[in-house]
Protein backbone atom coordinates (compact mmCIF):
# COMPACT_ATOMS: atom_id res chain seq x y z
CA UNK A 1 0.00 0.00 0.00
CA UNK A 2 1.33 3.41 -0.96
CA UNK A 3 1.73 6.34 1.39
CA UNK A 4 -0.93 8.31 -0.40
CA UNK A 5 -3.41 5.51 0.25
CA UNK A 6 -2.51 5.45 3.95
CA UNK A 7 -2.87 9.22 4.10
CA UNK A 8 -6.31 9.03 2.54
CA UNK A 9 -7.46 6.25 4.87
CA UNK A 10 -6.26 8.13 7.96
CA UNK A 11 -7.98 11.30 6.84
CA UNK A 12 -11.18 9.29 6.34
CA UNK A 13 -11.25 7.32 9.61
CA UNK A 14 -11.29 10.40 11.86
CA UNK A 15 -14.45 11.98 10.41
CA UNK A 16 -16.01 8.51 10.09
CA UNK A 17 -15.73 7.74 13.81
CA UNK A 18 -17.04 11.18 14.78
CA UNK A 19 -19.99 11.13 12.40
CA UNK A 20 -20.81 7.52 13.32
CA UNK A 21 -21.24 8.34 17.00
CA UNK A 22 -23.12 11.52 16.15
CA UNK A 23 -25.55 9.53 14.01
CA UNK A 24 -25.81 6.89 16.72
CA UNK A 25 -26.59 9.54 19.33
CA UNK A 26 -29.28 11.13 17.15
CA UNK A 27 -30.97 7.77 16.51
CA UNK A 28 -30.84 6.87 20.22
CA UNK A 29 -32.41 10.22 21.09
CA UNK A 30 -35.19 9.40 18.66
CA UNK A 31 -35.78 6.16 20.59
CA UNK A 32 -35.76 7.97 23.94
CA UNK A 33 -38.29 10.56 22.77
CA UNK A 34 -40.52 7.74 21.58
CA UNK A 35 -40.48 5.72 24.82
CA UNK A 36 -39.79 8.41 27.42
CA UNK A 37 -43.34 8.19 28.82
CA UNK A 38 -42.91 4.47 29.49
CA UNK A 39 -39.65 4.98 31.40
CA UNK A 40 -40.24 8.03 33.57
CA UNK A 41 -41.76 7.69 37.03
CA UNK A 42 -41.21 3.95 37.46
CA UNK A 43 -38.19 4.01 39.73
CA UNK A 44 -35.98 2.10 37.28
CA UNK A 45 -32.40 1.49 38.28
CA UNK A 46 -29.55 3.08 36.38
CA UNK A 47 -28.25 -0.27 35.17
CA UNK A 48 -31.66 -1.17 33.74
CA UNK A 49 -31.83 2.08 31.76
CA UNK A 50 -28.22 1.68 30.60
CA UNK A 51 -28.87 -1.88 29.43
CA UNK A 52 -31.97 -0.78 27.54
CA UNK A 53 -30.09 2.06 25.79
CA UNK A 54 -27.22 -0.29 24.93
CA UNK A 55 -29.52 -2.75 23.19
CA UNK A 56 -31.35 0.11 21.48
CA UNK A 57 -28.06 1.48 20.13
CA UNK A 58 -27.18 -1.96 18.75
CA UNK A 59 -30.43 -2.04 16.77
CA UNK A 60 -29.64 1.28 14.99
CA UNK A 61 -26.03 0.47 14.07
CA UNK A 62 -26.94 -0.78 10.53
CA UNK A 63 -28.63 2.56 9.82
CA UNK A 64 -25.87 4.68 11.38
CA UNK A 65 -23.17 3.13 9.16
CA UNK A 66 -24.46 4.57 5.83
CA UNK A 67 -24.91 8.00 7.42
CA UNK A 68 -21.34 7.99 8.71
CA UNK A 69 -19.93 6.82 5.37
CA UNK A 70 -21.80 9.53 3.47
CA UNK A 71 -20.83 12.40 5.79
CA UNK A 72 -17.21 11.34 6.25
CA UNK A 73 -16.64 10.88 2.50
CA UNK A 74 -18.06 14.35 1.77
CA UNK A 75 -15.93 15.90 4.51
CA UNK A 76 -12.75 14.08 3.42
CA UNK A 77 -12.90 14.86 -0.29
CA UNK A 78 -14.37 18.31 0.29
CA UNK A 79 -11.49 19.23 2.62
CA UNK A 80 -8.92 17.93 0.15
CA UNK A 81 -10.56 19.92 -2.63
CA UNK A 82 -10.66 23.03 -0.45
CA UNK A 83 -6.91 22.78 0.21
CA UNK A 84 -6.15 22.08 -3.48
CA UNK A 85 -4.87 18.59 -2.73
CA UNK A 86 -7.11 17.11 -5.41
CA UNK A 87 -5.74 19.59 -7.94
CA UNK A 88 -2.20 18.59 -7.04
CA UNK A 89 -3.01 14.91 -7.40
CA UNK A 90 -4.65 15.44 -10.77
CA UNK A 91 -1.70 17.48 -11.97
CA UNK A 92 0.54 14.56 -10.95
CA UNK A 93 -1.46 12.30 -13.25
CA UNK A 94 -3.56 10.56 -10.58
CA UNK A 95 -7.24 10.39 -11.50
CA UNK A 96 -10.03 10.79 -9.01
CA UNK A 97 -11.17 7.19 -9.47
CA UNK A 98 -7.65 5.95 -8.66
CA UNK A 99 -7.53 8.23 -5.66
CA UNK A 100 -10.86 6.85 -4.41
CA UNK A 101 -9.79 3.22 -4.72
CA UNK A 102 -8.52 2.65 -1.13
CA UNK A 103 -11.59 4.30 0.39
CA UNK A 104 -13.80 2.25 -1.91
CA UNK A 105 -12.15 -0.86 -0.46
CA UNK A 106 -12.81 0.49 3.04
CA UNK A 107 -16.49 1.07 2.19
CA UNK A 108 -16.76 -2.49 0.83
CA UNK A 109 -15.25 -3.81 4.07
CA UNK A 110 -17.72 -1.71 6.07
CA UNK A 111 -20.58 -3.10 3.96
CA UNK A 112 -19.49 -6.68 4.66
CA UNK A 113 -19.07 -5.94 8.37
CA UNK A 114 -22.48 -4.27 8.45
CA UNK A 115 -24.16 -7.28 6.87
CA UNK A 116 -22.44 -9.71 9.24
CA UNK A 117 -23.53 -7.55 12.16
CA UNK A 118 -27.12 -7.43 10.86
CA UNK A 119 -27.28 -11.17 10.25
CA UNK A 120 -25.66 -12.52 13.41
CA UNK A 121 -25.52 -9.85 16.14
CA UNK A 122 -28.62 -7.80 15.34
CA UNK A 123 -31.15 -10.68 15.88
CA UNK A 124 -29.75 -11.29 19.36
CA UNK A 125 -29.78 -7.57 20.15
CA UNK A 126 -33.37 -7.29 18.92
CA UNK A 127 -34.39 -10.17 21.17
CA UNK A 128 -32.76 -8.62 24.25
CA UNK A 129 -34.14 -5.18 23.41
CA UNK A 130 -37.71 -6.45 22.89
CA UNK A 131 -37.73 -8.37 26.18
CA UNK A 132 -36.23 -5.45 28.11
CA UNK A 133 -38.56 -2.88 26.55
CA UNK A 134 -41.61 -5.03 27.31
CA UNK A 135 -40.50 -5.36 30.92
CA UNK A 136 -40.04 -1.59 31.23
CA UNK A 137 -43.40 -0.73 29.65
CA UNK A 138 -45.24 -3.21 31.91
CA UNK A 139 -43.46 -2.00 35.03
CA UNK A 140 -45.76 -0.33 37.57
CA UNK A 141 -45.11 3.32 38.44
CA UNK A 142 -43.03 3.92 41.54
CA UNK A 143 -44.74 4.35 44.87
CA UNK A 144 -45.73 8.01 44.97
CA UNK A 145 -48.46 8.84 47.50
CA UNK A 146 -49.27 12.55 47.31
CA UNK A 147 -51.11 14.69 49.83
CA UNK A 148 -54.87 14.93 49.43
CA UNK A 149 -55.01 12.51 46.47
CA UNK A 150 -56.44 8.98 46.45
CA UNK A 151 -53.67 6.58 45.41
CA UNK A 152 -54.66 3.21 43.90
CA UNK A 153 -51.25 2.03 42.69
CA UNK A 154 -51.06 -0.76 45.26
CA UNK A 155 -53.29 -3.69 44.21
CA UNK A 156 -56.24 -4.11 46.57
CA UNK A 157 -55.87 -0.78 48.41
CA UNK A 158 -56.87 2.85 47.96
CA UNK A 159 -54.91 5.25 50.19
CA UNK A 160 -55.44 8.91 50.97
CA UNK A 161 -53.11 10.99 53.13
CA UNK A 162 -54.05 14.47 54.24
CA UNK A 163 -50.55 15.73 55.10
CA UNK A 164 -46.94 14.53 55.21
CA UNK A 165 -44.02 15.89 57.15
CA UNK A 166 -41.29 16.85 54.66
CA UNK A 167 -38.28 14.58 54.96
CA UNK A 168 -39.91 12.39 57.64
CA UNK A 169 -42.01 9.25 57.86
CA UNK A 170 -44.92 10.81 59.75
CA UNK A 171 -48.24 11.20 57.95
CA UNK A 172 -51.57 12.66 59.10
CA UNK A 173 -55.27 12.23 58.37
CA UNK A 174 -54.99 8.72 56.90
CA UNK A 175 -57.79 6.89 55.12
CA UNK A 176 -57.34 3.38 53.70
CA UNK A 177 -59.94 1.38 51.74
CA UNK A 178 -59.29 -2.37 51.76
CA UNK A 179 -60.50 -3.99 48.49
CA UNK A 180 -58.64 -7.27 48.81
CA UNK A 181 -61.92 -9.22 49.01
CA UNK A 182 -63.42 -7.51 45.92
CA UNK A 183 -66.64 -6.57 47.76
CA UNK A 184 -66.51 -2.79 47.44
CA UNK A 185 -66.08 -0.27 50.27
CA UNK A 186 -66.91 -2.68 53.09
CA UNK A 187 -63.58 -2.31 54.94
CA UNK A 188 -62.44 1.24 55.71
CA UNK A 189 -59.72 2.36 58.12
CA UNK A 190 -59.33 5.92 59.49
CA UNK A 191 -56.44 7.21 61.61
CA UNK A 192 -55.30 10.58 62.90
CA UNK A 193 -51.60 10.01 62.25
CA UNK A 194 -48.98 7.35 61.73
CA UNK A 195 -45.68 6.38 60.15
CA UNK A 196 -45.17 5.09 56.62
CA UNK A 197 -41.97 3.32 55.49
CA UNK A 198 -40.73 0.32 53.49
CA UNK A 199 -38.68 -2.70 54.53
CA UNK A 200 -36.63 -5.42 52.80
CA UNK A 201 -35.50 -3.22 49.92
CA UNK A 202 -38.95 -1.90 49.18
CA UNK A 203 -40.78 -5.23 49.11
CA UNK A 204 -43.26 -4.27 51.85
CA UNK A 205 -44.95 -1.01 52.89
CA UNK A 206 -45.58 -0.58 56.64
CA UNK A 207 -48.20 1.68 58.21
CA UNK A 208 -47.96 2.21 62.00
CA UNK A 209 -51.26 3.97 62.69
CA UNK A 210 -52.40 5.68 65.89
CA UNK A 211 -55.77 6.82 67.26
CA UNK A 212 -58.05 5.44 64.62
CA UNK A 213 -61.10 3.36 63.91
CA UNK A 214 -61.86 0.55 61.50
CA UNK A 215 -65.28 -0.13 59.94
CA UNK A 216 -66.04 -3.53 58.42
CA UNK A 217 -69.09 -5.29 57.04
CA UNK A 218 -68.58 -9.09 57.20
CA UNK A 219 -69.96 -11.39 54.59
CA UNK A 220 -73.73 -11.83 55.01
CA UNK A 221 -74.69 -15.03 56.79
CA UNK A 222 -77.12 -17.28 54.91
CA UNK A 223 -80.73 -17.11 56.08
CA UNK A 224 -80.50 -13.72 57.76
CA UNK A 225 -82.47 -10.66 56.76
CA UNK A 226 -80.55 -7.48 55.80
CA UNK A 227 -81.41 -5.76 59.07
CA UNK A 228 -79.93 -8.73 60.98
CA UNK A 229 -76.49 -8.58 59.31
CA UNK A 230 -73.44 -7.79 61.43
CA UNK A 231 -71.42 -4.57 61.37
CA UNK A 232 -68.00 -4.28 63.03
CA UNK A 233 -66.50 -1.08 64.37
CA UNK A 234 -63.08 -1.34 66.00
CA UNK A 235 -61.29 1.55 67.69
CA UNK A 236 -57.55 1.32 68.28
CA UNK A 237 -54.71 3.27 69.78
CA UNK A 238 -52.05 1.55 67.65
CA UNK A 239 -52.46 -0.54 64.53
CA UNK A 240 -49.86 -1.95 62.12
CA UNK A 241 -50.74 -2.64 58.51
CA UNK A 242 -48.43 -4.40 56.01
CA UNK A 243 -48.86 -4.11 52.23
CA UNK A 244 -47.07 -6.24 49.65
CA UNK A 245 -45.06 -4.25 47.08
CA UNK A 246 -43.64 -7.21 45.16
CA UNK A 247 -45.46 -6.04 42.03
CA UNK A 248 -43.30 -2.90 42.03
CA UNK A 249 -40.05 -4.84 41.70
CA UNK A 250 -38.56 -5.00 38.22
CA UNK A 251 -38.71 -8.45 36.61
CA UNK A 252 -37.33 -9.32 33.21
CA UNK A 253 -39.69 -10.92 30.73
CA UNK A 254 -38.93 -14.36 29.35
CA UNK A 255 -37.11 -13.98 26.04
CA UNK A 256 -38.74 -17.08 24.59
CA UNK A 257 -41.95 -15.10 24.13
CA UNK A 258 -40.28 -13.07 21.35
CA UNK A 259 -37.98 -15.69 19.88
CA UNK A 260 -40.23 -16.57 16.92
CA UNK A 261 -40.48 -13.00 15.64
CA UNK A 262 -38.87 -12.46 12.23
CA UNK A 263 -36.66 -9.64 13.57
CA UNK A 264 -35.02 -12.17 15.91
CA UNK A 265 -34.02 -14.55 13.09
CA UNK A 266 -31.06 -14.62 10.74
CA UNK A 267 -31.33 -14.65 6.95
CA UNK A 268 -31.50 -18.44 6.58
CA UNK A 269 -34.19 -18.80 9.23
CA UNK A 270 -36.23 -15.99 7.66
CA UNK A 271 -36.16 -17.66 4.24
CA UNK A 272 -37.09 -21.06 5.70
CA UNK A 273 -40.00 -19.61 7.68
CA UNK A 274 -41.25 -17.60 4.69
CA UNK A 275 -41.11 -20.68 2.45
CA UNK A 276 -43.08 -22.70 5.00
CA UNK A 277 -45.75 -20.00 5.23
CA UNK A 278 -46.01 -19.83 1.42
CA UNK A 279 -46.54 -23.60 1.32
CA UNK A 280 -49.27 -23.37 3.98
CA UNK A 281 -50.94 -20.51 2.11
CA UNK A 282 -50.96 -22.49 -1.13
CA UNK A 283 -52.38 -25.54 0.66
CA UNK A 284 -55.11 -23.41 2.24
CA UNK A 285 -56.04 -21.95 -1.14
CA UNK A 286 -56.14 -25.39 -2.78
CA UNK A 287 -58.39 -26.76 -0.03
CA UNK A 288 -60.98 -23.98 -0.27
CA UNK A 289 -63.04 -25.49 -3.16
CA UNK A 290 -63.17 -28.83 -1.39
CA UNK A 291 -64.17 -27.22 1.92
CA UNK A 292 -66.94 -25.27 0.19
CA UNK A 293 -68.65 -28.48 -1.00
CA UNK A 294 -70.08 -29.08 2.46
CA UNK A 295 -72.33 -26.05 1.93
CA UNK A 296 -73.55 -27.35 -1.48
CA UNK A 297 -74.84 -30.90 -1.08
CA UNK A 298 -76.04 -31.02 -4.69
CA UNK A 299 -72.41 -30.61 -5.83
CA UNK A 300 -71.27 -33.87 -4.21
CA UNK A 301 -69.70 -36.47 -6.46
CA UNK A 302 -72.56 -38.96 -5.97
CA UNK A 303 -75.20 -36.43 -6.99
CA UNK A 304 -73.22 -35.07 -9.93
CA UNK A 305 -73.16 -38.52 -11.55
CA UNK A 306 -76.96 -38.92 -11.42
CA UNK A 307 -79.12 -37.80 -14.40
CA UNK A 308 -81.84 -35.22 -13.90
CA UNK A 309 -84.67 -37.68 -14.84
CA UNK A 310 -84.69 -41.49 -14.86
CA UNK A 311 -87.76 -43.10 -16.53
CA UNK A 312 -89.04 -46.25 -14.79
CA UNK A 313 -88.07 -49.57 -16.32
CA UNK A 314 -91.06 -51.93 -17.09
CA UNK A 315 -90.85 -55.39 -15.58
CA UNK A 316 -90.54 -58.15 -18.17
CA UNK A 317 -92.86 -61.17 -17.95
CA UNK A 318 -91.24 -64.54 -17.41
CA UNK A 319 -93.17 -65.98 -20.42
CA UNK A 320 -91.45 -63.49 -22.72
CA UNK A 321 -88.12 -64.71 -21.48
CA UNK A 322 -89.21 -68.23 -22.30
CA UNK A 323 -90.30 -67.11 -25.73
CA UNK A 324 -86.91 -65.60 -26.33
CA UNK A 325 -85.29 -68.84 -25.25
CA UNK A 326 -87.60 -70.76 -27.53
CA UNK A 327 -86.74 -68.49 -30.45
CA UNK A 328 -83.05 -69.00 -29.77
CA UNK A 329 -83.55 -72.73 -29.59
CA UNK A 330 -85.41 -72.64 -32.89
CA UNK A 331 -82.47 -70.99 -34.59
CA UNK A 332 -80.00 -73.49 -33.24
CA UNK A 333 -82.13 -76.69 -33.71
CA UNK A 334 -81.52 -78.60 -36.95
CA UNK A 335 -84.51 -78.89 -39.30
CA UNK A 336 -86.80 -81.86 -38.54
CA UNK A 337 -87.49 -84.75 -40.81
CA UNK A 338 -90.37 -84.52 -43.23
CA UNK A 339 -93.09 -86.71 -41.64
CA UNK A 340 -96.12 -84.84 -43.12
CA UNK A 341 -97.39 -84.74 -46.68
CA UNK A 342 -97.40 -81.42 -48.51
CA UNK A 343 -101.17 -80.87 -48.16
CA UNK A 344 -101.08 -81.21 -44.38
CA UNK A 345 -97.97 -79.05 -44.20
CA UNK A 346 -99.71 -76.19 -46.03
CA UNK A 347 -102.75 -76.49 -43.74
CA UNK A 348 -100.49 -76.36 -40.70
CA UNK A 349 -98.68 -73.23 -41.95
CA UNK A 350 -101.96 -71.42 -42.69
CA UNK A 351 -103.20 -72.23 -39.21
CA UNK A 352 -100.00 -70.79 -37.70
CA UNK A 353 -100.47 -67.54 -39.65
CA UNK A 354 -104.04 -67.22 -38.38
CA UNK A 355 -102.90 -67.72 -34.79
CA UNK A 356 -100.22 -65.03 -35.17
CA UNK A 357 -102.72 -62.52 -36.59
CA UNK A 358 -105.20 -63.22 -33.82
CA UNK A 359 -102.45 -62.74 -31.20
CA UNK A 360 -101.43 -59.38 -32.69
CA UNK A 361 -105.01 -58.13 -32.84
CA UNK A 362 -105.78 -59.08 -29.26
CA UNK A 363 -105.71 -56.22 -26.69
CA UNK A 364 -104.72 -58.32 -23.75
CA UNK A 365 -101.57 -56.99 -21.94
CA UNK A 366 -101.20 -59.69 -19.32
CA UNK A 367 -99.88 -63.15 -19.66
CA UNK A 368 -101.52 -65.98 -17.78
CA UNK A 369 -99.02 -68.18 -16.03
CA UNK A 370 -101.12 -71.32 -15.76
CA UNK A 371 -100.28 -74.90 -15.66
CA UNK A 372 -101.78 -75.49 -19.08
CA UNK A 373 -99.49 -72.91 -20.68
CA UNK A 374 -96.43 -74.53 -19.22
CA UNK A 375 -97.58 -77.94 -20.35
CA UNK A 376 -98.30 -76.60 -23.80
CA UNK A 377 -94.79 -75.27 -24.12
CA UNK A 378 -93.15 -78.37 -22.74
CA UNK A 379 -95.30 -80.97 -24.58
CA UNK A 380 -93.26 -82.38 -27.54
CA UNK A 381 -96.11 -84.05 -29.57
CA UNK A 382 -99.36 -82.49 -30.82
CA UNK A 383 -102.14 -84.53 -32.41
CA UNK A 384 -103.93 -82.76 -35.29
CA UNK A 385 -106.72 -85.34 -35.66
CA UNK A 386 -105.01 -87.87 -37.81
CA UNK A 387 -103.20 -90.82 -36.49
CA UNK A 388 -99.46 -90.88 -37.00
CA UNK A 389 -99.08 -87.15 -37.64
CA UNK A 390 -96.20 -85.61 -35.65
CA UNK A 391 -95.23 -81.87 -35.44
CA UNK A 392 -91.84 -80.56 -34.45
CA UNK A 393 -91.71 -79.81 -30.74
CA UNK A 394 -89.93 -76.46 -31.20
CA UNK A 395 -92.43 -75.28 -33.77
CA UNK A 396 -95.32 -76.03 -31.47
CA UNK A 397 -93.61 -74.19 -28.56
CA UNK A 398 -92.94 -71.20 -30.80
CA UNK A 399 -96.57 -71.11 -31.89
CA UNK A 400 -97.81 -71.35 -28.30
CA UNK A 401 -95.45 -68.55 -27.02
CA UNK A 402 -96.36 -66.27 -29.92
CA UNK A 403 -99.99 -66.82 -29.13
CA UNK A 404 -99.54 -65.65 -25.50
CA UNK A 405 -96.91 -62.88 -26.16
CA UNK A 406 -98.32 -59.43 -25.15
CA UNK A 407 -98.23 -56.56 -27.60
CA UNK A 408 -95.48 -53.88 -27.09
CA UNK A 409 -96.39 -51.12 -24.65
CA UNK A 410 -96.53 -47.54 -25.96
CA UNK A 411 -93.87 -45.12 -24.57
CA UNK A 412 -94.79 -43.37 -21.34
CA UNK A 413 -94.87 -39.64 -22.07
CA UNK A 414 -96.32 -38.62 -18.73
CA UNK A 415 -93.16 -39.32 -16.64
CA UNK A 416 -91.34 -35.97 -17.39
CA UNK A 417 -94.58 -34.12 -16.75
CA UNK A 418 -94.93 -35.85 -13.41
CA UNK A 419 -91.32 -34.93 -12.59
CA UNK A 420 -91.94 -31.26 -13.38
CA UNK A 421 -95.17 -31.24 -11.41
CA UNK A 422 -93.31 -32.66 -8.40
CA UNK A 423 -91.22 -29.47 -8.29
CA UNK A 424 -94.29 -27.42 -7.41
CA UNK A 425 -93.97 -27.53 -3.62
CA UNK A 426 -96.26 -26.00 -1.04
CA UNK A 427 -95.56 -22.42 0.04
CA UNK A 428 -94.31 -23.46 3.48
CA UNK A 429 -91.72 -25.78 1.96
CA UNK A 430 -90.69 -23.11 -0.55
CA UNK A 431 -90.12 -20.60 2.29
CA UNK A 432 -88.12 -23.19 4.22
CA UNK A 433 -85.97 -23.90 1.16
CA UNK A 434 -85.33 -20.18 0.61
CA UNK A 435 -84.33 -19.72 4.24
CA UNK A 436 -82.04 -22.72 4.04
CA UNK A 437 -80.46 -21.29 0.89
CA UNK A 438 -79.91 -17.93 2.60
CA UNK A 439 -78.26 -19.63 5.56
CA UNK A 440 -75.99 -21.55 3.19
CA UNK A 441 -75.05 -18.34 1.37
CA UNK A 442 -74.24 -16.60 4.65
CA UNK A 443 -72.12 -19.54 5.77
CA UNK A 444 -70.25 -19.56 2.47
CA UNK A 445 -69.67 -15.81 2.69
CA UNK A 446 -68.39 -16.04 6.27
CA UNK A 447 -66.15 -18.97 5.37
CA UNK A 448 -64.64 -17.27 2.33
CA UNK A 449 -64.14 -14.00 4.23
CA UNK A 450 -62.37 -15.76 7.09
CA UNK A 451 -60.16 -17.74 4.73
CA UNK A 452 -59.37 -14.57 2.78
CA UNK A 453 -58.41 -12.75 5.98
CA UNK A 454 -56.20 -15.62 7.08
CA UNK A 455 -54.44 -15.72 3.74
CA UNK A 456 -54.11 -11.93 3.66
CA UNK A 457 -52.58 -11.95 7.15
CA UNK A 458 -50.13 -14.70 6.19
CA UNK A 459 -49.10 -12.83 3.05
CA UNK A 460 -48.48 -9.65 5.02
CA UNK A 461 -46.36 -11.62 7.48
CA UNK A 462 -44.36 -13.03 4.57
CA UNK A 463 -43.97 -9.50 3.17
CA UNK A 464 -42.63 -8.24 6.52
CA UNK A 465 -40.20 -11.15 6.67
CA UNK A 466 -38.88 -10.41 3.20
CA UNK A 467 -38.64 -6.70 4.10
CA UNK A 468 -36.41 -7.60 7.03
CA UNK A 469 -34.34 -9.93 4.84
CA UNK A 470 -33.78 -7.37 2.06
CA UNK A 471 -33.29 -4.43 4.46
CA UNK A 472 -30.19 -6.04 5.93
CA UNK A 473 -28.66 -6.44 2.48
CA UNK A 474 -29.73 -3.00 1.24
CA UNK A 475 -28.35 -1.13 4.26
CA UNK A 476 -25.03 -2.92 3.80
CA UNK A 477 -24.84 -2.11 0.08
CA UNK A 478 -25.90 1.48 0.74
CA UNK A 479 -22.48 2.05 2.32
CA UNK A 480 -20.93 1.60 -1.15
CA UNK A 481 -23.60 3.60 -3.00
CA UNK A 482 -23.48 6.51 -0.54
CA UNK A 483 -19.68 6.51 -0.55
CA UNK A 484 -19.66 7.03 -4.32
CA UNK A 485 -22.23 9.78 -3.88
CA UNK A 486 -20.40 11.46 -0.99
CA UNK A 487 -16.92 11.30 -2.52
CA UNK A 488 -18.18 12.76 -5.79
CA UNK A 489 -20.09 15.53 -3.98
CA UNK A 490 -17.03 16.39 -1.89
CA UNK A 491 -14.84 16.63 -4.97
CA UNK A 492 -17.41 18.87 -6.68
CA UNK A 493 -18.32 21.28 -3.84
CA UNK A 494 -14.70 21.46 -2.52
CA UNK A 495 -15.74 22.42 1.00
CA UNK A 496 -14.58 20.69 4.19
CA UNK A 497 -15.57 20.77 7.84
CA UNK A 498 -19.06 20.44 9.35
CA UNK A 499 -20.72 23.22 7.38
CA UNK A 500 -21.63 22.68 3.75
CA UNK A 501 -20.67 18.95 3.73
CA UNK A 502 -22.96 18.26 6.70
CA UNK A 503 -25.88 20.06 5.06
CA UNK A 504 -25.44 18.26 1.74
CA UNK A 505 -24.96 14.90 3.44
CA UNK A 506 -28.07 15.23 5.61
CA UNK A 507 -30.10 16.37 2.59
CA UNK A 508 -29.12 13.34 0.51
CA UNK A 509 -29.57 10.94 3.41
CA UNK A 510 -33.09 12.28 4.00
CA UNK A 511 -33.84 11.55 0.35
CA UNK A 512 -32.32 8.08 0.76
CA UNK A 513 -34.40 7.39 3.88
CA UNK A 514 -37.59 8.63 2.20
CA UNK A 515 -36.94 6.31 -0.73
CA UNK A 516 -36.27 3.40 1.64
CA UNK A 517 -39.42 4.08 3.69
CA UNK A 518 -41.56 4.48 0.57
CA UNK A 519 -40.38 1.12 -0.76
CA UNK A 520 -41.09 -0.47 2.62
CA UNK A 521 -44.64 0.90 2.72
CA UNK A 522 -45.34 -0.22 -0.85
CA UNK A 523 -44.11 -3.70 0.02
CA UNK A 524 -46.20 -3.89 3.20
CA UNK A 525 -49.29 -2.96 1.21
CA UNK A 526 -48.27 -5.62 -1.36
CA UNK A 527 -48.28 -3.08 -4.18
CA UNK A 528 -44.81 -4.19 -5.32
CA UNK A 529 -42.62 -7.16 -4.51
CA UNK A 530 -40.18 -7.08 -1.61
CA UNK A 531 -37.19 -7.03 -3.94
CA UNK A 532 -38.49 -4.08 -5.98
CA UNK A 533 -39.61 -2.06 -2.97
CA UNK A 534 -36.53 -2.50 -0.80
CA UNK A 535 -33.96 -2.21 -3.59
CA UNK A 536 -35.55 0.96 -4.98
CA UNK A 537 -33.13 3.22 -3.09
CA UNK A 538 -30.13 1.28 -4.45
CA UNK A 539 -31.51 1.51 -8.00
CA UNK A 540 -31.82 5.29 -7.57
CA UNK A 541 -28.68 6.29 -5.64
CA UNK A 542 -26.12 3.94 -7.17
CA UNK A 543 -26.56 5.36 -10.72
CA UNK A 544 -26.68 8.86 -9.20
CA UNK A 545 -23.34 8.24 -7.51
CA UNK A 546 -21.81 7.00 -10.77
CA UNK A 547 -23.13 10.07 -12.60
CA UNK A 548 -21.64 12.45 -10.01
CA UNK A 549 -18.36 10.52 -10.14
CA UNK A 550 -18.27 11.03 -13.91
CA UNK A 551 -18.90 14.76 -13.44
CA UNK A 552 -16.23 15.03 -10.75
CA UNK A 553 -13.70 13.21 -12.93
CA UNK A 554 -14.27 15.77 -15.68
CA UNK A 555 -13.99 18.76 -13.29
CA UNK A 556 -17.62 19.65 -13.82
CA UNK A 557 -18.99 22.79 -12.16
CA UNK A 558 -22.18 21.01 -11.28
CA UNK A 559 -22.58 22.51 -7.80
CA UNK A 560 -20.60 25.71 -8.26
CA UNK A 561 -22.84 28.53 -7.01
CA UNK A 562 -20.87 31.23 -8.79
CA UNK A 563 -21.44 29.49 -12.10
CA UNK A 564 -25.18 29.32 -11.51
CA UNK A 565 -25.28 32.98 -10.39
CA UNK A 566 -23.49 34.07 -13.56
CA UNK A 567 -25.92 32.11 -15.70
CA UNK A 568 -28.85 33.61 -13.82
CA UNK A 569 -27.53 37.13 -14.44
CA UNK A 570 -27.14 36.42 -18.15
CA UNK A 571 -30.68 35.05 -18.27
CA UNK A 572 -32.12 38.12 -16.56
CA UNK A 573 -30.23 40.42 -18.93
CA UNK A 574 -31.62 38.53 -21.92
CA UNK A 575 -35.15 38.80 -20.53
CA UNK A 576 -34.76 42.54 -19.98
CA UNK A 577 -33.58 43.01 -23.55
CA UNK A 578 -36.62 41.19 -24.93
CA UNK A 579 -39.23 43.15 -22.97
CA UNK A 580 -40.80 46.04 -25.03
CA UNK A 581 -40.62 48.78 -22.40
CA UNK A 582 -36.99 48.03 -21.56
CA UNK A 583 -36.13 47.87 -25.28
CA UNK A 584 -37.35 51.48 -25.79
CA UNK A 585 -35.20 52.68 -22.90
CA UNK A 586 -32.12 51.08 -24.36
CA UNK A 587 -32.83 52.64 -27.79
CA UNK A 588 -33.30 56.12 -26.28
CA UNK A 589 -30.04 55.77 -24.42
CA UNK A 590 -28.32 54.77 -27.64
CA UNK A 591 -29.73 57.84 -29.49
CA UNK A 592 -28.64 60.26 -26.80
Amino acid sequence: MKKIDLLLIKSFLGPFVVTFFIALFVLIMQFLWKYIDDMVGKGLETMVIAELIFYASATVVPLALPIAVLLSSIMTFGGMGEHYELVALKSAGISLSRFMRPLLAVSVALAIAGYMFSNFILPRANLKFAAMLYSVTKQRPALNIKEGVFYDGIPGYVIRIGRKDPGAKTVYDIKIHDHTEDRGNVNVLLAEKGEMYTIEDGKYLIFNLQNGVRYEEPRPAPGRRPEQQEFIRMQFDSYEMVMDLSNFSFEKTDENLFRNNHRMLNAGQILALADSMRHNDAARGAAMPKDLRIYFSFLSDSNLNKPVYQPPKPAAAPVIKKADSAKTALKTTPPPKKLLPDSLKKAYQSRLLQQQKSAQNSQKTTVKKGKNTQNAIAEPVVNLGKKGTVLPPDSEALAQTKAVQPPPEPPDTTAPTAFLSSLRLPVSKQVALVQQALVSVRNVKAFTNSQTRYRQTDRKKIARMMIEFHTRIVLALSCIALFLLGASLGAIIRKGGFGMPMVMGILFFILFYICLTMGKKLTEEMVVSAFTGMWLCIFVFFPLGLFLLYKANNDSQLLDTENYLARAKDLLKEINNRLPFTRNKTKSRAVT
